[in-house]
């Protein structure tokens, strides 16, 4: 397995507002559950909780109770054998949510499949977030 690493998973800028109690709305334990979610990624697609504790910076109590939480809501699976967890299909629905509502992929998705189609290559539209590139689209090779 490759090495840990803390880049996304790390609390940002906004985590750090809510904490220095400058934000009465912000909700610590759902910043901490999105942490969770987001150590997973395309380098780290199975963990276990002493690497989601590592990841997050959370303690292994912690990164517990919330990788139970959202395994029981059905956000992560849960392999019964190696007690490691993954992603669920239900991570799916909120990425075809952000899919839906961005007129940047309504407008491109019909163009992109036919460029995927005319070259025969994988074709990708990625925005900026925060300092990280993210794939809002992705038409693979025909």
């Amino acid at each position: 397995m490759a090495p840990l690493r803390k880049s996304s998973a790390e609390p940002t800028g906004r985590a750090r507002v809510g904490k220095d109690k400058q934000d009465t709305l912000f909700v610590g334990s759902l910043e901490k559950g999105m942490r969770v979610l987001n150590a997973f990624g395309e380098r780290y697609t199975v963990l276990g909780l002493t690497e989601i504790a590592e990841l997050t910076g959370l303690d292994k109590s912690a990164a517990q109770r919330l990788t139970n939480t959202l395994h029981k809501i059905g956000y992560l699976h849960k392999d019964p054998d190696s007690r490691r967890y993954s992603p669920s299909v239900k991570l799916l629905e909120l990425g075809n949510a952000y899919q839906w509502a961005d007129p940047l992929v309504q407008l491109a998705m019909p163009k992109m499949i036919e460029l995927g189609k005319q070259l025969g290559e994988r074709v990708n539209v990625a925005r900026l977030a925060g300092t990280e590139i993210v794939y809002v689209i992705r038409i693979p090779t025909q």
